[in-house]
């Protein structure tokens, strides 16, 4: 114990570098502001001598150098870690494999952290983890299906058209994807829908890529879905009202006006939709009455003035309605 307390005295002598909780059980750090790589490196030695240490972030490092990367591979409690905006070379990734207790590791604008997969694949705990605006790609992604116990994966802006989730077995434990502003092609969605365990899913289009057909998907029982920037006409709008699952849902950002609405009114059980940036009228989001359950509704950057839509207020009271 005394050991312990003079490492923390150290670690309070350099403040600026460091900071964290004392709170019992767990201790929270925090390296910033670090002028070189040579002092980022004593001070994440001196932190994994803290046995308790269960959170640590080192985002925005200049430079998480192997000496680093093995001192956080030592980090045995460790639970959390957040290396985003950070350099680092894929090979450093290699000394996470010992992160035991390892659930969360948000990785950000990481360069080169595709090189990294296969290191990543090791990390067995891992239940969270965020790379995106990374060079990942769906070669990449294919490594994590040795992830068996991960349940969320939030690749937003990277390459992974979705491809690489085909060789996930369907019934892994991902239940919670995110890929928005990525090429995603529609053998890439199938193969994502494909996992009968994923019960959250937003995506969207990107420059790279043509607009994902969503006719005929296989939608499995999802409860969230988001996605904007995607051509929408009855017969998909249609297919979608059939998820009876959903209690959230979000179509942002393309043309809804000449779309039949009312169709969604078969999601019984939603909670909360949004519509905002597509056109819609007033007339259209009235026929929505049918919506009981329905707690909010986002109609931003719509043509919409709140005196319009007294009618569904007048049959959702209990629904709170943002026109912005």
């Amino acid at each position: 114990m005394n050991r312990e307390l003079d490492i923390i005295a150290e670690l309070r002598k350099a403040e600026v570098n460091f900071k964290f909780s004392d709170n019992s059980p767990e201790r929270v750090g925090k390296v910033y502001n670090v002028c070189s790589a040579k002092d980022q490196d004593r001070i994440v030695d001196l932190a994994s001598k803290l046995e308790a240490l269960k959170i640590l972030d080192v985002n925005h490092s200049k430079c998480i150098t192997e000496k680093s990367a093995k001192s956080i591979g030592q980090m045995r409690q460790l639970e959390s870690l957040r290396i985003s905006f950070s350099s680092l070379t894929g090979t450093a990734l290699r000394h996470l494999k010992w992160l035991r207790r390892l659930r969360l590791l948000e990785a950000q604008d990481v360069s080169s952290l595709s090189l990294g997969a296969p290191y990543l694949a090791d990390i067995k705990s891992l239940r969270v983890l965020d790379i995106s605006g990374t060079d990942f790609n769906d070669a990449a992604i294919e490594h994590l299906q040795k992830n068996v116990q991960l349940e969320e994966l939030i690749a937003n802006c990277t390459k992974v058209t979705g491809s690489g989730f085909s060789f996930f077995p369907s019934e892994c434990a991902l239940s919670d994807i995110s890929i928005r502003g990525c090429p995603l092609t529609r053998f890439g969605l199938d193969s994502i829908v494909s996992l009968s365990r994923l019960r959250h899913l937003s995506f969207s289009s990107s420059e790279d890529s043509s607009n994902v057909d969503l006719l005929g998907v296989q939608w499995p029982e999802l409860e969230t879905l988001d996605f904007s920037e995607i051509s929408i006409s009855n017969e998909i709008l249609k297919e979608l009202s059939q998820i009876e699952t959903l209690t959230w849902l979000r179509i942002d950002d393309t043309n809804l006006a000449n779309v039949d609405l009312s169709v969604l009114n078969r999601l019984r059980n939603l909670r909360d939709l949004g519509l905002s940036s597509t056109g819609v009228s007033a007339d259209a989001i009235n026929g929505l009455v049918e919506l009981s359950n329905l707690e909010t509704l986002t109609l931003a950057d719509n043509e919409i003035k709140t005196h319009e839509l007294a009618p569904l207020r007048t049959a959702l009271p209990n629904c709170d309605i943002w026109c912005g």
